[in-house]
């Protein structure tokens, strides 16, 4: 039986896991997480408005979901590369 697998990446080297992740997090951490203020809020307005919109108008707004979506994965992203368990770096803002 043969599967079809994805090709094996070969994970971060020592130097790139210490040296590099480790100055990437410290502007990541700053501008992202002051950034994070103003998604966090901007989320919670946009997602209270599509709550009352799915609740009144039985569908949602696609503009306001999509951006939801994306900050959500934005954010997942930053907490696997900090955490260590992804090597791919998020961009340090989720414009």
């Amino acid at each position: 039986m043969s599967r079809n697998l994805p090709k094996y990446k070969s994970k971060a080297s020592r130097f790139e896991y210490c040296c590099v992740r480790g100055f990437y997090v410290f502007p990541l951490m700053i501008i992202g997480g002051l950034a994070m203020i103003g998604v966090l809020i901007m989320t919670s307005i946009f997602g209270l408005i599509n709550f009352f919109t799915i609740l009144f108008a039985g569908q949602r707004n696609e503009t306001y979901y999509d951006w939801i979506l994306k900050r959500t994965q934005w954010t997942a992203h930053v907490n696997m590369y900090l955490a260590g368990a992804t090597d791919e770096r998020p961009a340090c803002t989720p414009c």
